[in-house]
């Protein structure tokens, strides 16, 4: 080991004379003013963070690489305005966001093999079940015709100020700068094959999530497996779709049966028509649904911890209720340094029977809609500004927000 070490220092010295090496970070601010309940409750929070970043190549071709990212994010919230400093909350959480070692290996012009292996965010084909950062492995080979991908990873060495998963056991914690998140394992598999007809491109992806047993909490039998079938192409000339199907099959603690007759579903549609020529102008169409326990299925749980809309509630795909969210948004680039957003989204949630064995009702819950917009002030200066607006059908539900951001680079 005293040998292995400064020659691994001498070698990676080396590398940063003999390649770029890249390095620089951003320093940004998120003012937040936020207003909502039916008691009116005027809310504020401040984050300021601090990321800084290097990337150095240990080729000429820069496929290899070691690249990490590290942050500091003090937040400051005012949960009630008109109270005293009881109701304010300081954390600062420090967090390596990124490490990363990668290597791309060409084979020929068309196939390459793809290794991975540190921290790094991971998202599963929906980007609503599993979406964070982990500790793992991946693996990629692509051919002309179809991509393959293994990954393997762990979450219990993550920040839990960052991290935060869906029904995940974890220790109390008074520390506000890091704490361990919850343990579970993280295994996937997919294969995408790319215009395999019509120019349609068709994905298949199997993920589990799998809990343990660790000094910062106890998920054993908590696993969580998911099949997702996807499809994607053109429609029309620049008229495009996304659609994705996903089976949940799940065990817990209190059942750890596997019980294939137990399911849940999550289904995701977006039609988007794009107009380059007209200031980058996008529509889209999007619809997404997650089942409620209802007839043959059970209420769909996600495993990162995802808002489905904006109320006072914020609701998450938890386990505990379906929804239904369909919506129309657009974005355009005027000039060259501004793009602006709007959507609006319509949100059902479902709501238990008069008993337990009864099947859920999705049930109107409200009405969104969001702006923003960020503007390229100078070359390293960006600023921003995102509003919303939540028109709940239950007062406790309505929620108005308005958020100033800045971010400078350097």
């Amino acid at each position: 080991m005293k040998k292995i070490l400064p020659l691994f220092t001498a070698v990676f010295a080396l590398s940063l004379t003999a390649f770029a090496f890249d390095f620089g970070g951003t320093l940004s601010n998120d003012t937040q003013f936020y207003r909502g309940s039916a008691d009116d409750i005027n809310s504020l929070k401040q984050v300021d963070t601090l990321s800084v970043y290097f990337r150095t190549p240990f080729n000429e071709a820069g496929s290899m690489y070691l690249a990490a990212e590290g942050n500091v994010a003090p937040t400051y919230t005012i949960e009630d305005l008109s109270e005293s400093s009881d109701t304010d909350e300081f954390i600062c959480p420090i967090d390596i966001a990124l490490f990363k070692f990668a290597d791309t290996i060409r084979l020929d012009p068309r196939t390459s093999l793809q290794f991975a292996a540190g921290r790094f965010t991971v998202s599963d084909a929906t980007g609503l079940i599993v979406n964070q950062s982990a500790d793992g492995l991946s693996f990629a080979a692509n051919t002309q015709r179809l991509n393959f991908n293994v990954y393997g990873g762990y979450t219990g060495l993550l920040n839990g100020h960052n991290t935060t998963i869906i029904a995940g056991d974890i220790e109390d914690s008074d520390n506000d700068y890091y704490y361990l998140a919850s343990p579970f394992v993280l295994a996937s598999a997919s294969a995408y094959a790319p215009y395999l007809f019509l120019n349609q491109s068709i994905g298949l992806e199997l993920y589990a999530t799998i809990g343990l047993k660790g000094s910062n909490g106890d998920n054993k039998d908590l696993n969580r497996y998911y099949a997702t079938l996807s499809l994607n192409g053109p429609l029309a000339q620049n008229l495009f779709y996304t659609l994705s199907s996903t089976l949940e099959f799940m065990t817990s603690p209190e059942d750890s049966d596997l019980d294939l007759s137990e399911f849940a579903n999550l289904s995701k549609l977006s039609v988007s028509y794009y107009i380059p020529e007209q200031y980058n102008l996008a529509l889209s169409a999007n619809a997404v649904y997650a089942s409620a326990k209802q007839g043959p299925f059970e209420a769909f749980s996600g495993f990162t911890s995802i808002d489905i809309c904006n109320s006072y509630a914020a609701p998450t795909y938890d386990g505990a209720s379906g929804s239904l969210k369909m919506g129309l948004s657009a974005s355009v680039k005027p000039i060259e340094k501004l793009f602006a957003m709007l959507s609006a989204d319509l949100v059902m949630i479902s709501k238990d029977g008069d008993t337990a064995d009864d099947d859920q009702k999705l049930e109107y819950n409200g009405f969104q809609i969001l702006a923003n917009a960020k503007y390229q002030l100078f070359t390293d200066l960006q600023i921003g500004l995102t509003m919303y607006n939540y028109f709940a059908d239950e007062d406790d539900n309505k929620k108005f927000s308005a958020t100033l951001n800045a971010v400078l680079s350097f």
